[in-house]
């Protein structure tokens, strides 16, 4: 059996798929502080994980589709938005 990879980011690789923990959506929290947005919604939905629990993909996707609204201009989150 492999063992999972923690990246420093949060996000485990096992068996060669992803798993984003509640330490990502901590990260995005920082992002939307930095950046002085309020976005209310998604920081209600970021606030539901702790630090150790597993975001669902589908949630995570979405939380980051909608951070990358919040800023359309940003080229990398456009290209994020988009994969």
């Amino acid at each position: 059996m492999r063992r999972a990879a923690l990246s420093g980011s949060g996000v485990r690789v096992v068996n060669g798929l992803m798993r984003v923990t509640g330490s990502c959506t901590g990260l995005l929290t920082d992002w939307l502080d930095r950046e002085g947005l309020a976005a209310p919604r998604l920081r209600a939905q970021l606030a539901r994980f702790a630090p150790d629990d597993v975001v669902p993909l589908p949630v995570w996707r979405e939380a980051l589709a909608q951070a990358a609204a919040l800023r359309p201009g940003v080229l990398a989150l456009t290209r994020l938005n988009s994969s």
